[in-house]
């Protein structure tokens, strides 16, 4: 068998005790290494010069004793095993000094109780030290995990695998505005996600130990979007999720505006032949035809390019709003609305529509004077244009401020708008009703023009004498102060 090394101090005065005490380890195949102190000053000095597996101590010596040996010993290494072998030792004085933490007594004449408590203080000890060293490690890892997940500027969060919440950085609090989460279930903090696919891939995670990616959306004051990774663990998972939420709009955005580019261009060669195709065929029958009379011809014509001259003019007015930049001026309301209201008072329809202003005087806004034009232009023209025959239809124009914003409406008695027209209402060419000659982009043009200034248009749905608009300006004014005149900024 191989000899087991071990280095022990021992505390006795008794050379012959010291002798048959190593002897005796000998033959217990210890190879031991050992130095003898007698008084407080060597144990202190020995302690301080070097590490013992172990300390062999007598209870009395003539200038020290057992207890007062194992206080200084436990002062400066707690963990060494300390055992107390004596000639004679009360039951009440082995008690006590066990209790002051002694890991075991022995009499000097049953030695062969030694070499087994050797063996199991030594194996104790380092199982002790191992224990306390895995936790210094625990705890240096926890410290270095909660310092790198809190550098984490995206949200990251981690369950056990009971799905409870075990972390929980400042990002995921600043996102989801939910503090003191750890300790409770998942979906108890997102009830909304318990049957959602972040639920199922956490739960896949877990079970098959691999890696999946998610995206999510949240609800909050408005709809956000997320994008992330799950990470399997020991304990559970790690979730690291990243907020898209502007990608994605973007993302949509360009889908929108390629499929808007199609359909223009598509509408584009669509509605410009029909004008281009009967002003040819009206050149060819003057051209062919000397009893083509000049005044029937000249209408025709007019007519084709009057609706030529109008897709253009709709075609020039959205380059206009998608390219320019706003251009800011402090101007009144009512006026842009009347200056409307009289241009078209010799368009169809006209003269069956009653409009009534109900707006002050003297409000005005801080806005772009030309995208406010063209938005209640279109919608002006709207409401005229969808007017029901053989009745006078009431058109009602109101604005006022509030908290900061131009709030105005627009309602008439007319034609009115279907439930089934809502999702399409604002799209590009889109003809609610299919007696409309028009190419379709008024209220196209109105959305994108509120767009380019921030602002909003809403169909109260709960209108039900014919169709009604809500819009919302902002009015600039928190960034500039004027006088009701045009003034240009920079």
């Amino acid at each position: 068998m191989k000899k087991q090394n071990i280095k022990i101090l021992f505390i006795e005065d008794d050379k012959d005790d010291y002798d048959m005490v190593l002897l005796s380890l000998k033959k217990a195949n210890f190879n031991v290494t050992s130095d003898r102190v007698q008084t407080e000053l060597e144990l202190t000095q020995k302690l301080k010069e070097k590490h013992w597996n172990l300390v062999i101590s007598d209870n009395k010596l003539p200038t020290l004793t057992g207890p007062k040996a194992l206080i200084i010993v436990r002062e400066i290494d707690p963990e060494i095993p300390f055992i107390l072998v004596s000639g004679t030792i009360g039951e009440e004085a082995a008690v006590e000094i066990m209790r002051s933490g002694a890991n075991d007594y022995i009499l000097k004449d049953n030695l062969s109780r030694l070499a087994p408590a050797i063996e199991r203080e030594i194996r104790d000890a380092k199982l002790r030290l191992n224990q306390k060293q895995n936790k210094r490690n625990l705890i240096l890892s926890e410290l270095k995990y909660q310092l790198l997940t809190e550098s984490i500027k995206n949200v990251f969060f981690a369950l056990d695998n009971g799905l409870k919440i075990t972390f929980w950085n400042e990002a995921a609090h600043r996102e989801f505005d939910k503090k003191n989460v750890v300790g409770q279930y998942f979906n108890d903090v997102f009830p909304e996600w318990k049957y959602k696919n972040i639920t199922r891939l956490i739960s896949k995670s877990m079970e098959d130990g691999k890696v999946n990616n998610v995206s999510i959306t949240y609800e909050a004051n408005e709809t956000e979007y997320y994008e992330g990774t799950i990470f399997p663990t020991g304990e559970g998972v790690s979730v690291l999720l990243s907020k898209v939420t502007e990608l994605k709009r973007n993302r949509d955005n360009l889908v929108r505006l390629n499929n808007e580019l199609e359909t223009l261009l598509y509408r584009i060669a669509h509605d410009l032949r029909g004008p281009v195709a009967s002003v040819i065929g009206l050149i060819n029958i003057s051209k062919n035809d000397s009893y083509f009379q000049k005044e029937q011809f000249l209408e025709m014509m007019n007519s084709s390019m009057s609706k030529l001259n109008h897709i253009l003019k709709e075609l020039i007015n959205i380059s206009n709003i998608k390219l320019g930049k706003p251009h800011i001026q402090l101007f009144r309301v009512k006026p842009i609305m009347n200056e409307i209201i009289e241009n078209i008072q010799f368009s169809d329809h006209h003269a069956r529509v009653n409009c009534t202003i109900d707006i002050d005087e003297n409000l005005d806004i801080l806005s772009d004077i030309g995208l406010f034009r063209c938005i209640w232009q279109n919608l002006i023209v709207n409401a005229v244009k969808y007017s029901k025959e053989g009745k006078i239809n009431e058109i009602k124009i109101s604005a006022s401020k509030t908290q900061g914003k131009l709030f105005a409406t627009i309602s008439d008695t007319g034609q009115g708008i279907s439930a089934k027209q809502y999702p399409r209402l604002y799209e590009m060419f889109y003809r609610g009703n299919v007696a409309s000659s028009g190419p379709g982009l008024g209220l196209y043009v109105v959305k994108n023009a509120l767009m380019k200034i921030k602002g909003e248009i809403e169909l109260n749905r709960n209108y039900k004498k014919g169709a009604r608009f809500d819009v919302w300006l902002p009015d600039f004014k928190n960034k500039i102060t004027g006088t009701v005149q045009n003034v240009g900024i920079v």
